[in-house]
């Protein structure tokens, strides 16, 4: 047997990516950028700097004639990043994603969703958000956050009002700033990384979102949060089932992304007792749950007496009947404790972790018109079928 060892791979040179082991790349890819130049991955993660001026006090685009010396560094940061993309992609990707007019961060956003038919990256399922964490997310353009003199001048000039007009759902006013600085429709607005989308959702105004879905990119509708949260987790946990139809409509991947926790769209249906809601959104996330989830969602159900879908459930996943929570009850001891009355879909009582994410009014939708109607016999019915089923289940051990 030889004593050789193989070469490695250069330093030198960016990991080759022929479209196999995507995630494996990706990881190489970022630590290689950082090596070479921490600021060229912000570029990527960011976007690039725009040379800007202001003209009859209104920011525009600067000409090339136009750029200094700062303006000319940040451009060479962005074309250093994009020179380094092009050439770790094989001839087949550089034909496919090189585009003169797409910034670095659009081809790297456009890679991602191409390789892995998903709008947002795998990400650490936690509640604790740290900085190195921050790649882990599909995070918005963090412009506006920076601590540099002209991104703390622009968060108060532009960002604050605009969050203003946001949660009031003043479009009209909104518009007049988006117009003075592109970034902005898609930005981190708020130092929790909120964006507009997620504001104007949070906050139930269906109109402020319609037009502001028109002037954003699909690439823009699945940004998350300091938490994680999408827009769309949102809307979910607002109950408002109009704009869950108009994000979704964008993208219909959304409801299997998700958010603070590592919850489902669906678990912040069910923690806020959207009973409506939960059951829209059920059979699109069956296909992702994963044995954790389901326990957390049919003790999420039994405890905010969602008896339908808890039925469903344990019909379907008969070993749910054995599982035990985090106090390590089962669902019968939970029923037979339950103090609420058996009559409603969706009792919410006061859970010790409740997900507190802009509690708002439910808004009824053509679509859950099919779904049955919280009759007071039915889930009577419910509550008996799932106690007897459970009991029936114990006996058969």
């Amino acid at each position: 047997m030889s004593n050789m060892m193989s070469e490695g791979q250069s330093i030198r040179k960016p990991p080759y990516f022929n479209g196999r082991k995507y995630d494996e790349w990706k990881e190489r890819m970022i630590v290689f950028i950082k090596s070479i130049d921490y600021k060229l991955w912000l570029v990527i993660k960011n976007g690039p700097t725009i040379p800007t001026k202001v003209v009859d006090n209104e920011e525009v685009q600067k000409s090339e004639d136009e750029y200094d010396e700062e303006d000319m560094k940040n451009l060479e940061l962005e074309a250093k990043a994009k020179n380094i993309l092009y050439c770790a992609l094989s001839p087949e990707f550089f034909e496919i994603f090189s585009e003169t007019s797409k910034s670095t961060k659009q081809i790297w956003d456009d890679l991602q969703r191409h390789m892995t038919g998903s709008p947002t990256p795998t990400r650490q399922l936690s509640d604790n958000t740290i900085d190195s964490d921050v790649d882990q997310f599909n995070a918005p353009d963090q412009y506006f956050l920076q601590a540099t003199k002209d991104s703390k001048k622009k968060f108060l000039k532009f960002c604050v009002p605009l969050h203003k007009y946001g949660l009031e759902g003043n479009w009209t006013e909104a518009k007049v700033i988006l117009d003075k600085d592109m970034r902005l429709k898609h930005a981190a607005i708020t130092s929790g990384w909120s964006t507009l989308l997620h504001v104007a959702a949070g906050a139930n105004h269906v109109h402020f979102v319609e037009e502001l879905l028109q002037v954003l990119s699909d690439e823009h509708i699945a940004l998350q949060d300091s938490k994680g949260n999408t827009a769309f987790c949102f809307a979910v946990a607002s109950g408002n089932m109009h704009i869950v139809e108009l994000l979704l409509k964008r993208n219909p991947h959304l409801p299997r992304i998700r958010g603070g926790g590592g919850h489902t769209p669906l678990k912040f249906a069910l923690m806020q007792g959207k009973c409506y809601m939960a059951q829209f959104l059920y059979d699109k996330t069956e296909q992702v749950f994963e044995d954790l989830d389901r326990r957390s969602l049919f003790f999420t159900c039994v405890e905010t007496g969602n008896y339908h879908m808890a039925l469903e459930m344990v019909r379907k996943w008969p070993n749910l009947a054995w599982e035990r929570d985090q106090n390590n009850d089962t669902a019968l001891h939970l029923l037979a404790l339950n103090k609420n009355p058996m009559d409603s879909c969706c009792h919410s009582p006061q859970l010790p972790n409740p997900i507190k994410i802009n509690p708002g009014k439910f808004l009824y939708s053509k679509h859950i018109s099919k779904i049955r109607t919280c009759n007071l016999n039915f889930y009577i019915q419910c509550s008996f079928q799932i106690f007897l089923f459970l009991l029936h289940m114990f006996l058969l051990v």
